[in-house]
Parts: C-alpha cells; sequence; structure tokens
C-alpha cells in the first residue's frame, strides 16, 4: 500500500485546504445548475485558479530546492 503523497511528495497541508475549499465551490456551482456568470461562477473559478496556483507555486519551490542541493553536492565534490 503507498502513502498517500507517495507520488506527489511534495503535497502539505496548506494545498489540501485549498483543494477541499476548491471541491466544494465545484459541488455548490454544479448544485446551483452551472451557471456562466454570477457570484458562484466567480467564487469557483476564483478557488480553483488559487489552488492550481499554489501547487505550481508549492512544485516550483521543490524543484528549486533540489537543483540547489545537487549544485551544493557537486561543488563540495569538486572541491574534494
Amino acid at each position: 500500500m503507498t502513502k498517500c503523497n507517495f507520488f506527489k511528495f511534495w503535497w502539505n497541508d496548506n494545498l489540501q485546504t485549498l483543494k477541499e475549499e476548491s471541491l466544494a465551490a465545484h459541488r455548490l456551482w454544479i448544485d446551483c445548475g452551472k451557471p456562466r456568470h454570477g457570484a458562484v461562477f466567480e467564487i469557483a473559478k476564483k478557488n480553483a485558479k488559487a489552488k492550481m496556483r499554489a501547487i505550481k507555486q508549492e512544485y516550483s519551490d521543490y524543484v528549486v530546492s533540489v537543483f540547489a542541493l545537487v549544485i551544493y553536492y557537486i561543488h563540495l565534490q569538486e572541491k574534494n
């Protein structure tokens, strides 16, 4: 059995909260008949965009930190 964040090891509590908020807004949008305009539509879109923006940022931060570690270890190897 794999751990729930095995494949998305950069996933954290903040992303989980944003995911749950986005899902709740999406369900509300569906329950309201999938309107294309208005407050419900705007809330659903805003939450979806915030979630995706946070996911991209978290993953980007992870990649940058791994890259920095790789450069650091290469630099250490060159000194020895």
